[in-house]
């Protein structure tokens, strides 16, 4: 039942791009554990890939105005202050002397480039869905990392306090031992033997405690967020409610347009149209251009 959270995680994308998807509200872990929603949230604006993803939309976004800036009508002026003069060799009445401002305007326009200029412009375009599809996508997966990660904490807290309290047994059982052996109530190797123990489930807490922290760290930095506090993670893991049918309807729903709407044929769609797109421009690149100047 517990893989059921993973998948409906995995098909929520598609399930929410369909008009008739099954509605999947309380089924995943950040339904169960409140505390997880809020650094969900947080992780879609101060996680190092959401933040990666927003700076790659913002860099197509500023390709789209270089692709169309070829289209626009160019302007170029150039204003210089000289003094010329001006002579010929061997004839000495020739003279001319020029001088103050001197200038040159030109204005140019793209006429027909057999729909070049235009294709570049929709290649431009292309690549902006391809990266805001991308932060989608990234954040889908940055979503379900931090789910994963979530429920391995709350398994190591459970650990951790079962570790605890066996030391404390340990330590209290090796301590009557000894009291046991001051008396010579019990032989030496007993001692040993319940030292060894209590040695053993002492490095076992400390291996867990510094394994939890790590993962707490680990948790917090791909959250974006600062260290997660012990306390805030939950002690154990309800049982989810599993629904044979909604699992169902959800596979049908993914299903019903053959897969279309998952990423990567999302992103094979479009990296098609580029494609195309390409071979356009280079069947007419060595065809005559028309400007206006």
């Amino acid at each position: 039942a517990g893989y059921t959270l993973v998948i409906w995680a995995l098909l929520l994308p598609v399930a929410a791009r369909s008009a008739e998807a099954p509605n999947i509200a309380g089924t995943l872990p950040e339904d169960y554990f409140p505390v997880l929603k809020p650094i969900l949230q947080a992780a879609r604006q101060r996680s190092p890939q959401a933040m990666a993803a927003e700076i790659e939309i913002a860099l197509n976004e500023a390709r789209v105005y270089a692709a169309n800036a070829p289209r626009l009508p160019q302007i170029n002026a150039i204003v210089t202050a000289a003094g010329n003069q001006t002579a010929i060799s061997g004839a000495n009445g020739y003279q001319s002397r020029n001088q103050g401002l001197f200038y040159n305007v030109t204005l140019n326009q793209s006429l027909f480039h057999w729909g070049a200029l235009k294709n570049q412009s929709e290649i431009a375009a292309i690549n902006v869905m391809i990266a805001e599809r991308s932060y989608d996508e990234a954040y889908r997966l940055l979503a379900l990392n931090l789910r994963q990660l979530f429920l391995a904490l709350i398994v190591k807290k459970a650990a951790l306090a079962q570790a605890r309290p066996a030391l404390d047994f340990a330590e209290s059982n090796l301590a009557l031992e000894q009291e046991k052996f001051a008396r010579g109530m019990v032989p030496r190797n007993q001692v040993v033997q319940s030292e060894l123990s209590f040695r053993e489930a002492r490095l076992q807490v400390a291996r867990l405690e510094s394994d939890f922290a790590a993962d707490r760290r680990r948790f917090s930095r791909v959250a974006g967020i600062g260290e997660l506090a012990e306390e805030e993670i939950p002690a154990e893991i309800p049982m989810p409610a599993y629904s044979p049918g909604l699992t169902s309807n959800i596979l049908a729903a993914l299903m019903s347009d053959g897969a279309k709407g998952i990423f990567d044929a999302q992103i094979a769609d479009l990296r098609i149209r580029e494609a195309g797109l390409r071979y356009d421009i280079e069947k007419v690149r060595l065809r005559p251009k028309f400007y206006a100047s």
